[in-house]
Parts: structure tokens; C-alpha cells; sequence
């Protein structure tokens, strides 16, 4: 009798995991069935994979991962990661991004500000050189179609190791005079790191890095595109 009511705890316990794994899927907006058998066969893993999957009932971690399935992008990345600048910028506050669209030369451009400050001058305080070099990056890097901003940089406006144009020199509208950087999507964050100009290194940029709310980003995003569409 012992053995049986053994049997039975074990059984009930055994279940209990993938009961908890396909509840939080659910509540994830995803199947509970598949990942309570999910969470039988595969136990620990398939709550790991779980943590690493975005939120489907969060619009915009919903919409983000349907764009990078569609054009085939990698995973999302983990918060924490192997590179010790990224990971201490992640302990800091984040960072606040708009877009303008400006008139320059009788052509429309998108200008970045961070904390309400252009890029162009933050840039400025790194290199010591003029603000008045750069100008903003064109328009249809900022089309809905576009993921120019999010890790996957627009043909011509980016480097084999992806990084994406921010900023054109005015003297030369080739990618190869434009500041780039690296940029990351996490689960929570967005971050820009690994900035490089002329396709060199320059030490000029080792503690240049933003992290940015990802929420507050893409909103940033879906608000310049809309005011492009009617501009």
C-alpha cells in the first residue's frame, strides 16, 4: 500500500511540472498543451526556453518577434550577456530615444536624440571634431518594412559584421564615412554598442553605448515612421 501511495505522490509531483511549465506558456500567450507535454519530455530545458521567448500578450514583443520571423533574423538575446560593458550599462538607467525628420540641403533626413540631446553632438563630444560633419541617415531607412534599426542594417548602410549607419558625413554620402554601430535587441532592452566610423577602430568610441527600454523604443520608431508617412 506504501509503494502504491509512492507511486502516486510521484506520479502527481512528476506532473506538476509541466502543469507549471504550460500555465506560464498560457499566460505567455502561447499554448498550454503543447508546452505542458513540452515540459514532460523536456523538463528543465523547456522552462529555460520559456524564460527566452517574448511575451505574446505584450503587443510589442508580440509584433518584434512576428518581424524577425518573417525575415528570418536570430533569436532574441539574452538580458545578460558575455560582454562586461553591455551588462554594466544594463545595471544603469535607460536611455530615451526620438527621432526628427530635418530639411537639409533640400532633402529630408532623420536626425536621433538620446536624452533629448542629437547624436550628432554626443558624437562631437567623443571625436572633438565638428557636430556640423554629420547629418541624419534618409528616410527610407525608416520605412515599416525596414529593420535598419533593429540589427539587420539596409544594404548600404552597414558593415559585415552588421553594424548600422547613424550618422553620413556630409562630405560623402558613402557608407564607408558613416558612425555605426552594433545594434542588439534583448528581451527588455535595445542596445547600441561597438561604434566604429570609416570601417577602423577608434578608441575614441570604447565607452560609447546606449541602452534603450525596448517598449520606449519601438514606439519612438512607429512614431517617426507615422509622421514620415505624411510628411
Amino acid at each position: 500500500m506504501l509503494f502504491v501511495d509512492f507511486i502516486i505522490i510521484m506520479t502527481l509531483f512528476w506532473l506538476t511540472i509541466p502543469a507549471v511549465c504550460g500555465y506560464y506558456a498560457y499566460s505567455r500567450g502561447r499554448s498550454f498543451w503543447f508546452w505542458f507535454a513540452m515540459g514532460t519530455f523536456l523538463p528543465i530545458i523547456s522552462h529555460v526556453i520559456l524564460l527566452f521567448l517574448p511575451n505574446q500578450t505584450n503587443e510589442f514583443e508580440k509584433e518584434l518577434e512576428e518581424i524577425r520571423l518573417q525575415y528570418g533574423i536570430a533569436g532574441i538575446k539574452s538580458d545578460k550577456t558575455n560582454n562586461a560593458q553591455i551588462n554594466k550599462l544594463l545595471k544603469k538607467p535607460r536611455q530615451k530615444i526620438h527621432f526628427e525628420i530635418k530639411e537639409l540641403r533640400q532633402k529630408k533626413v532623420v536626425e536621433i536624440f538620446i536624452n533629448g540631446v542629437n547624436l550628432k553632438h554626443i558624437i562631437h563630444q567623443a571625436e572633438k571634431t565638428d557636430a556640423n560633419i554629420y547629418e541624419g541617415i534618409p528616410l527610407s531607412l525608416f520605412r515599416t518594412t525596414s529593420l535598419h534599426l533593429l540589427g539587420e542594417p539596409e544594404a548600404g548602410y552597414g558593415d559585415n559584421e552588421k553594424r548600422a549607419a547613424l550618422l553620413i558625413c556630409k562630405s560623402d554620402t558613402y557608407f564607408r564615412s558613416a558612425l555605426m554601430a552594433k545594434i542588439e535587441i534583448h528581451r527588455k532592452y535595445i542596445v547600441w554598442h561597438s561604434f566604429q566610423r570609416n570601417q577602423k577602430p577608434d578608441n575614441r568610441y570604447h565607452s560609447l553605448a546606449f541602452a534603450f527600454n525596448k517598449i520606449q523604443y519601438m514606439n519612438a520608431l512607429d512614431e517617426i515612421q507615422q509622421k514620415i508617412e505624411v510628411a
